[in-house]
């Protein structure tokens, strides 16, 4: 994938989370949150090369188990 594709990638995620945005707080305003710090961090940056976005998707996993656990019980 090249940069532009990526770019054009990133913009279309950040538009997405953008429009289904959460108004009141909650870990659903949480998750939100870390799903669109990743579509920050950008090919070859710092955070890129020290794995940031799999630590933010295994938070988001974490978030949503909670989640679905305080749900059912």
């Amino acid at each position: 994938m090249n940069r532009a594709e990526y770019e054009r990638k990133r913009v279309f995620r950040q538009g997405e989370l953008l429009k289904n945005c959460p108004e009141g707080p909650g870990i659903d305003r949480d998750i939100w949150n870390l799903e669109y710090m990743i579509t920050e961090i950008r090919p070859g940056s710092l955070s890129w090369r020290n794995g940031h976005i799999q630590s933010l998707r295994r938070a988001i996993q974490a978030l949503e188990r909670e989640k679905g656990a305080a749900d059912y019980g």
